[in-house]
């Protein structure tokens, strides 16, 4: 409901934002306000938050490496 929330308003204000992020973050902070940080799960929970920024990060290569290609090809037809 707070990610809904704050997506609409910035959208609203034609911000720009990752819905995925905002979502994750929401969750997170979720997750810290019912202190389910424990000791035993705190681990997990920061491989967790690891694995979506690696994630992000991925993707962001993946698609600079995509549309590089199709660039390049691109290039190479119209000469």
């Amino acid at each position: 409901m707070v990610a809904a929330v704050l997506i609409s308003i910035a959208t609203s204000y034609k911000l720009p934002l990752s819905t995925t992020y905002v979502t994750f973050m929401v969750a997170m902070g979720t997750s810290l306000a019912d202190r389910a940080w424990g000791a035993e799960s705190a681990v997990y929970r920061v491989a967790g938050v690891l694995n979506v920024i690696g994630g992000w990060f991925f993707t962001a290569f993946s698609a600079f490496s995509a549309a590089a290609l199709v660039a390049y090809l691109l290039n190479l037809n119209l000469k």
